[in-house]
């Protein structure tokens, strides 16, 4: 079986993100916007009310969460999931650098942190 080639795979890798809607040349390379995108995709049932607002995202999500019926853990399972497809698709690209993997990262603990906060918050309503 031969090998597949670096430009294969990117081609392969822009093919899906085609088809997954994610052609927006803004989003398709940058692992921020990528991560928000998936995290959209995650609140499809809710109104998302931020045009790609990192800070808004994350009360968007806390909503979301509080109103959403899954456990913390599943949650934390599909972020972990969305960060690390996210930085496999910016390094993919070539447009991950430190600091944008940092920025990433930083938004990813403060999602975590909203999803902590909203948990506590439907804990102690009950």
């Amino acid at each position: 079986m031969p090998m597949t080639s670096p430009v294969q795979i990117l081609a392969q890798i822009d093919a899906a993100m085609r088809d997954a809607g994610l052609s927006h040349n803004h989003v398709e390379k940058d692992a921020l916007a990528l991560y928000c995108s998936f995290l959209s995709e995650l609140m499809h049932d809710c109104a998302v009310t931020s045009d790609f607002d990192p800070d808004g995202m994350i009360q968007d999500f806390e909503q979301w969460f509080r109103e959403a019926r899954q456990t913390s853990s599943k949650v934390r399972h599909m972020l972990q999931n969305n960060l690390n497809e996210s930085i496999v698709l910016a390094e993919a690209h070539g447009t991950l650098t430190d600091i944008r993997r940092k920025e990433l990262v930083n938004f990813h603990m403060k999602i975590l942190e909203a999803l902590d906060q909203a948990n506590r918050a439907s804990r102690e309503a009950f």
